[in-house]
């Protein structure tokens, strides 16, 4: 009898609905404001860019191309033993996959077997 009114009381004093926080407008706020900044940003005239940053900048895109470059004329003597043996479970996943849907675009699946294995 006390647990059954302790509990009822409990249940009053709690508040009935909780009111949920418009965290959709900020984030849409915050996403607006970004673009807007992005937006400035990039119809900035490139003489106004600091000196710093246009200096850090090439030396990034100088070593993005030429890290490419090196990726590119990398050899099969060069690659490690682990990236070979990947690479070539995935090759082989894809001709399998490919062996695969060869074969089930010769035999198509009966309509009902089609239903039930989804």
């Amino acid at each position: 009898m006390e647990k059954k009114r302790r509990q009822a009381e409990l249940e009053a004093a709690r508040p009935a609905v909780e009111i949920p926080v418009a965290t959709q407008y900020f984030n849409k706020l915050a996403d607006e404001e970004k673009q807007r900044k992005a937006a400035l940003e990039a119809a900035r005239p490139s003489d106004e860019i600091p000196i710093a940053t246009k200096y850090f900048n090439e030396i990034a895109e100088a070593e993005k191309h030429s890290k490419a470059e090196l990726e590119a004329a990398r050899t099969d003597d060069e690659v490690p033993i682990a990236t070979r043996y990947f690479n070539a479970i995935a090759e082989e996943e894809k001709r399998m996959k490919a062996e695969r849907d060869a074969v089930q675009a010769a035999a198509p699946m009966p309509v009902a077997m089609q239903h039930f294995s989804k």
